[in-house]
């Protein structure tokens, strides 16, 4: 069985909670709002969950990204585990080959934006967040 750990880690600001809203086949599609310095962990089967699909909002902050992607992702979470960092500029992975939080990755750009910004863009996933443009 491939099993995945899918971790949420909110490090956006002291008294700023993480909304987070998921869906996939056999997860429960049920809204969670992680504390500051507090996650959330989703066990995915790549076998059953090819995408974990999930929106993320806090403030007037709003964006969409494929938290899981059995393709994108089984070869680089190490340990079965993904562990995302929620912070104000982005979302980040870990990388075990890199030993840190990566936030640029080739094809993993951020995907926060105000619904302005998505609306000019028309691009629900493969958008850049630009600080201070919300």
């Amino acid at each position: 069985m491939a099993d995945y750990r899918v971790t949420v880690f909110n490090d956006l600001a002291r008294n700023t909670n993480l909304n987070v809203h998921c869906q996939a086949a056999g997860i429960d599609p049920s809204t969670h709002s992680i504390p500051f310095l507090n996650d959330f962990s989703w066990t995915v089967n790549i076998n059953t969950t090819a995408v974990l699909s999930c929106d993320m909002s806090w403030g007037i902050v709003k964006g969409h990204f494929d938290i899981f992607n059995a393709k994108r992702d089984a070869t680089r979470c190490a340990r079965n585990w993904c562990a995302w960092r929620v912070k104000q500029d982005g979302l980040y992975l870990f990388i075990e080959v890199h030993k840190r939080t990566d936030l640029h990755l080739p094809d993993m750009p951020l995907v926060y934006a105000s619904d302005a910004f998505f609306k000019l863009t028309g691009n629900m996933y493969n958008v850049s967040y630009l600080p201070g443009s919300l």
